[in-house]
């Protein structure tokens, strides 16, 4: 239909993360991300979104994993081609989630995670609280880790 399409955007996004992990039951990570987002909002129906932030990891019990994260980012509604607006929301949002395997190729996890976000439009201001589950299956067997992985593989082919 005439003025249903999404608005064009000129411009990239990327992600990326350093992980540091000096032992199997501990790691810290560091992260970044710059991503569009749909609003429901009419006039600034797109935004990037964009956030930095660092987690923490920690191996509790025979397998279970907890990671507590923090991270700070800007919303700008301003992304859009056609867009003028000059909204530029801050936000901060912190959580923690349980990661625990499940046999050889089944993942489960579980946590929240609490944002607070900053306008500087008058009431546009929020708080959200999410509570979040996944449930993941693997299907490959991976690849492998070391030299001594590779030419085990193949050996046995």
């Amino acid at each position: 239909e005439p003025g249903s399409l999404f608005p064009g955007f000129e411009g990239s996004t990327w992600s990326g993360s350093v992980r540091w992990s000096p032992r199997d039951r501990f790691g810290l990570s560091l992260y970044g991300q710059s991503r569009l987002a749909y609003s429901i909002l009419e006039r600034e129906a797109l935004l990037r979104d964009e956030r930095q932030g660092a987690t923490v990891s920690f191996g509790v019990g025979w397998r279970l994993r907890l990671n507590l994260f923090a991270e700070r980012g800007t919303l700008d509604y301003g992304a859009g081609e056609t867009s003028d607006s000059s909204r530029v929301d801050d936000l901060t949002a912190y959580g923690g989630r349980f990661d625990v395997p499940l046999g050889r190729r089944f993942t489960f996890s579980a946590g929240a995670r609490w944002t607070t976000v900053d306008s500087d439009l008058p009431g546009a201001g929020y708080e959200l609280t999410e509570i979040l589950a996944t449930f993941g299956l693997g299907l490959s067997g991976g690849a492998p880790r070391t030299a001594a992985d590779v030419e085990k593989a193949m050996k046995q082919k």
